[in-house]
């Protein structure tokens, strides 16, 4: 029992020597970093020119947009001829949109996921839970 007790010691030492002589970590050193918005310039505002064509629907790109205070492009309310549609309203909406044949249309349900993909010609039938059309608008 003494022997085993004289070999254990023994290699707890050999252990701890060993480990002495091994890599040496460097120091810690803390390390800071500059203030970022200390070293960035000031932002200067940007303002954007409205497309080529954009501002009406002839020989542009289709969609109807006007320019808006700042520079900024906006789109026109009723670029599907909205007016046209307030017809179907409180109707079956499957019913409504096989009725409109002249341009796109698309049926949304409640809570469900829609693509944000905008078409100013396209017609949105907003539907209740019963399927009847809630609201009508375009894109």
């Amino acid at each position: 029992m003494r022997r085993a007790m004289q070999v254990r010691g023994a290699m707890m030492a050999g252990c701890l020597f060993l480990a002495a002589c091994g890599p040496q970590q460097p120091p810690f050193e803390e390390v800071t970093t500059p203030d970022a918005s200390a070293s960035l310039p000031a932002a200067e505002p940007v303002t954007a020119a409205p497309l080529e064509g954009d501002g009406d629907t002839e020989g542009g790109s289709g969609v109807v947009t006007a320019q808006g205070p700042g520079g900024l492009v906006e789109r026109l309310p009723d670029t599907c001829q909205l007016e046209s549609y307030q017809q179907y309203a409180g109707q079956d909406a499957v019913t409504s949109a096989s009725r409109v044949v002249d341009r796109p249309v698309r049926i949304i349900a409640p809570d469900s996921i829609v693509s944000q993909v905008y078409d100013p010609q396209r017609v949105n039938f907003y539907t209740d839970s019963a399927g009847r059309v809630a609201r009508i608008s375009c894109g």
